[in-house]
């Protein structure tokens, strides 16, 4: 589960996502030597710092470079919210697989990571939910 606390804002000027009850990433995080190091690597090799440790995978080292790095060109591997509203956009004729949707979201390099939040915005729009 995926937790933003407006009260956990890094030293970068992003949210520190909490993988869960648990906290593994926020912990992980907790230190700002630790921030300022990964922020100037680049994108896989920050996906690789994170994903070694349990709990934190693909996704979450993608939506860590999305919102807390404010990386540009990252598409967020497995987000069924942007497949779904890929598909409910017309990007694709029926809800696209996750290599499908790393295809399609090819066109929208080098700023994916902004095709990305206007397809979480589009997703949560149709289903009435708050967008802020």
């Amino acid at each position: 589960m995926r937790i933003y606390r407006e009260e956990k804002v890094n030293p970068l000027g992003g949210c520190l996502p909490i993988v869960d009850a648990e906290g593994r990433l926020e912990g992980l995080l907790s230190e700002t030597d630790l921030l300022h190091a990964l922020a100037t690597l680049p994108d896989d090799d920050v996906r690789a710092a994170l994903t070694t440790h349990r709990g934190i995978g693909r996704w979450t080292a993608d939506i860590f470079l999305t919102m807390c790095l404010r990386r540009r060109d990252v598409w967020p591997r497995g987000d069924l919210a942007l497949a779904t509203a890929a598909h409910e956009i017309g990007a694709a004729a029926a809800r696209p697989s996750d290599p499908d949707l790393a295809v399609i979201a090819e066109r929208w390099a080098p700023d994916r990571a902004v095709a990305a939040r206007m397809l979480w915005h589009h997703y949560l729009r149709e289903r009435g939910l708050p967008v802020d």
